[in-house]
């Protein structure tokens, strides 16, 4: 009898075993935790690249259609070339500016080019937008603006997007795309101060910029002409749209909407800048940036 009691207590387990199976199996847990956790950011990295390269595709289809778009001006019999290149690209930039706006100004102000009136898409945002839209979110609810107003058919390009891709982050009546995280993607129409590569500082360093603008081919753009002392010469540009990242913070391109004059034709000059004021879409925070550079945009500057 007594041997048999003796043989129970040699095999059960002592205390110190026992935490030291917990302990492992607590590793083992967290471990795993930390595997999972790590899918789940990865899997939001993908699944927002995604969303914005349905985006960039959509945006772009329209973006180049620019190039082969009428132009609803009649140049006088006498007027010379120049002139009469100069007032296209002028009135092609305008009708750019209403179609694909950045800001409630361009959305609310009228064309100020002679010639040039509000076209369909612009008088649709216009009936689209409340009184009460506010301008917390105003770049990426232009994009959504933007994305609402093509079709395929009977089919919306929002069709493209999921309920959970759409929402209303600031309650003003307009929706914006959000990314993964439930953060608004942002959009810049003409980041003139945007680089792709992320070592050129400051962003005002154009001379950088090899390719000429393909949207005035006859360097119709006033910074062309030789008695300009402009050292920035127009160059191709692409729109910007990115997510801020798993951070869900902004360490990179300025979105800050440039308040234009309404009585000139800065406003749809896509190189202008307020003096010493960046450029669209110029990273204003090198050390920032290299610190937290995790957007992830439709050009090719992106980190993970």
């Amino acid at each position: 009898m007594k041997n048999s009691l003796k043989n129970r207590q040699g095999d059960a387990f002592t205390v110190i075993e026992l935490m030291v199976v917990i302990a492992i199996l607590g590793l083992l847990m967290a471990i795993s935790m930390s595997a999972f956790g790590a899918a789940i950011a990865q899997a939001k990295i993908s699944r927002t690249k995604v969303i914005i390269a349905k985006l960039d595709q959509l945006v772009m289809e329209r973006y180049e259609g620019y190039r082969t778009r009428p132009i609803p001006i009649r140049p006088p019999a006498n007027q010379d070339v120049r002139t009469s290149a100069q007032n296209r690209l002028l009135a092609l930039r305008e009708i750019m500016r209403m179609e694909l706006p950045g800001s409630k100004q361009d959305v609310n102000d009228n064309p100020v080019i002679p010639g040039v009136t509000r076209t369909a898409i612009s008088r649709g945002y216009v009936r689209r937008v409340p009184s009460g839209w506010t301008e917390s979110w105003q770049q990426a609810e232009c994009l959504y603006l933007i994305i609402a107003s093509m079709r395929d058919g009977d089919k919306s390009a929002l069709d493209f997007f999921s309920p959970e891709e759409i929402g209303d982050i600031d309650d003003d009546g307009v929706p914006e795309i959000l990314d993964a995280w439930g953060t608004p993607i942002q959009f810049i129409r003409w980041p003139a101060g945007y680089l792709s590569d992320d070592t050129n500082y400051p962003a005002l360093t154009m001379q950088n910029q090899t390719t000429p603008d393909s949207f005035d081919l006859l360097k119709a753009d006033y910074r062309w002409n030789p008695t300009n002392n402009s050292t920035l010469k127009p160059y191709d540009l692409k729109p910007l749209i990115f997510s801020y990242g798993p951070d869900r913070q902004l360490a990179g391109p300025s979105v800050s909407a440039i308040q234009y004059s309404v009585t000139t034709p800065t406003k749809n000059d896509p190189y202008f800048h307020m003096g010493s004021d960046p450029l669209p879409g110029a990273i204003t925070d090198a050390a920032a940036y290299a610190a937290s550079a995790d957007n992830i945009t439709n050009h090719y500057q992106e980190a993970e």
